[in-house]
């Protein structure tokens, strides 16, 4: 479920709500939310931390 964004972050998905993206990453059997960011952002900018 959900987009790839592995370009930004090795495992990294996000699903889409209104104007914003849940972003997270599934590991073993947990489910662990990276961020919820406004779509308009600069994605690439701000998980190049």
């Amino acid at each position: 479920m959900g987009r790839s964004y592995e370009y930004i972050r090795q495992g990294m998905r996000g699903v889409p709500l209104n104007s914003y993206i849940i972003f997270y990453q599934v590991s073993d059997n947990n489910v662990e939310i990276l961020r919820v960011v406004n779509g308009r952002q600069d994605l690439e900018a701000l998980f190049g931390e």
